[in-house]
């Protein structure tokens, strides 16, 4: 009916003095929310009321669950987001530190390589170039101790060849110009 309170739309007739009837006869002023509609007399119309509180209630209540809901997930993101972060930085500070141990001389410095994913094939790949400068420096040591070894070896060759090349000299001089093998 019209003034059925779960009516969302009501069927009135529209007077020109502003009233308006149900559709059982009751009058009351126009409300606010009636669309007018055609013309049956002149300054008679139909109209339809359209009950807009319970029309819009259920969409204010949707739109409140929607805020929230955007809120909540807007607090998830933004926590995973720092989550991620610090959790980035920690593994990035691990590759910084690294560096600077090497820089340092800290050849035996490793990193953690645990995880799939694009740090933790930069620690392997750091790792390994840590061993291999390590091994080169190594065999760059090996190579100079060597190099020193042979100097230290040539210069004790000459010092002892020297006296030695004198005293065969003297030998062989004394052998030609000596008579006597026993002197």
């Amino acid at each position: 009916g019209a003034d059925d309170p779960d009516e969302l739309f009501q069927t009135v007739l529209l007077t020109p003095g502003g009233q308006a009837y149900s559709n059982v006869g009751i009058a009351r002023p126009a409300p606010i929310n009636t669309i007018r509609g055609p013309a049956l007399l002149p300054g008679w119309h139909a109209g339809l009321v359209v009950d807009t509180d319970r029309f819009s209630a259920p969409l204010r209540q949707v739109r409140k669950v929607l805020i929230l809901v955007t809120l909540l997930v807007t607090a998830g993101l933004i926590y995973l987001f720092l989550s991620l972060s610090r959790h980035l930085t920690a593994r990035v500070r691990a590759l910084v530190d690294g560096s600077q141990a090497i820089a340092a001389g800290n050849l035996s410095w490793r990193i953690d390589t645990g995880g799939k994913d694009e740090i933790a094939t930069v620690a392997l790949a750091f790792n390994r170039m840590s061993e291999q400068l390590r091994t080169v420096i190594q065999s760059a040591v090996e190579a100079e101790k060597m190099a020193a070894l042979g100097r230290f070896a040539t210069s004790l060759a000459h010092e002892v060849r020297n006296p030695l090349s004198t005293i065969k000299t003297t030998v062989q001089a004394l052998l030609a110009t000596e008579p006597a093998g026993e002197r």
